[in-house]
């Protein structure tokens, strides 16, 4: 069962392209309820979901394998640009 962490925390995978990396939502593991209906998720499979109604996840996909996931998201960096205030 997908713990309250892991639906809060974001997860970078490498889903449908290799060369780039992809910040999701972990929705749904192995053995949990499709969210999208009738069945469940695959074993050794996450359903992912971005934040945006056009996101490329999970609802369009599918499930993808585990093994795809490259860590978790703890915090968000941001980077300040040459002569911003931001921050000041």
């Amino acid at each position: 069962m997908l713990s309250p962490a892991m639906a809060e925390a974001g997860v970078e995978i490498a889903a449908d392209r290799p060369e780039r990396s992809l910040v999701k939502r972990v929705t749904a593991l192995g053995g949990d309820p499709d969210p999208r209906g009738g069945g469940i998720v695959p074993a050794g499979s996450l359903f992912i979901v971005g934040d945006s109604a056009y996101s490329v996840d999970s609802r369009e996909f599918g499930p993808i394998p585990a093994e795809l996931l490259l860590g978790v998201v703890i915090r968000r960096m941001s980077a300040e640009r040459p002569g911003s205030d931001r921050g000041r």
